[in-house]
């Protein structure tokens, strides 16, 4: 693929992916992170699964520094996990952006509010979604409570310092600032 640096709202990339696994495995760096190794706070961390974050980026763009200045995050969702998903983070990759495929705790929903009917169910759902995003702050045994480690937020955030200290100068500082992401910089999307 040839692909010229751009800041613009569409792909820099613009001959698509490479021809060949090959030559999109030799242009693309992808690791493995487990969120409980990472965690800014292991005692809480829960990882059931065992799954770890997908990152993924171009290796020709980043050297040339023409990545994207925007970072997908995907949240896979509704029971699979960051690597059955692999290829859309691969297809962003590409495409010159840096890529995460988050492994979270969320797909509880049917076991957590199944039981319940009408609005006790939209509440629940409602609570759930939050809990799942930005963690609850104060957890309990209730069967929607996630704590704060493993909320989709700190994760994403223990991620980031995690890939600033071990890839200084990457631009991986421009996503998160202390405790905070930087969503202005940030495209998120799910299955």
């Amino acid at each position: 693929a040839v692909c010229a640096g751009s800041a613009t709202a569409q792909s820099n990339c613009t001959s698509g992916p490479p021809a060949t696994a090959a030559l999109g495995a030799a242009e693309l760096t992808d690791q493995l992170i487990d969120p409980c190794a990472i965690s800014s706070d292991p005692g809480n961390c829960d990882n059931p699964g065992g799954q770890s974050h997908l990152v993924i980026w171009n290796d020709v763009l980043m050297g040339s520094g023409d990545l994207e200045d925007e970072l997908v995050v995907f949240l896979p969702g509704n029971g699979q996990t960051p690597t059955n998903l692999e290829w859309v983070a691969r297809a962003a990759g590409f495409a010159g952006y840096r890529t995460v495929s988050l492994a979270y705790e969320g797909d509880t929903l049917p076991s957590a509010c199944g039981t319940e009917t009408g609005n006790a169910f939209s509440t629940c759902v409602r609570k759930f979604r939050r809990d799942v995003l930005l963690g609850d702050p104060t957890p309990t045994a209730g069967v929607t409570d996630i704590h704060r480690a493993n909320s989709v937020e700190l994760r994403l955030l223990d991620l980031l310092a995690d890939l600033d200290a071990s890839n200084p100068g990457d631009g991986w500082d421009a996503y998160f600032n202390g405790s905070d992401l930087e969503f202005g910089n940030i495209v998120i999307g799910g299955y």
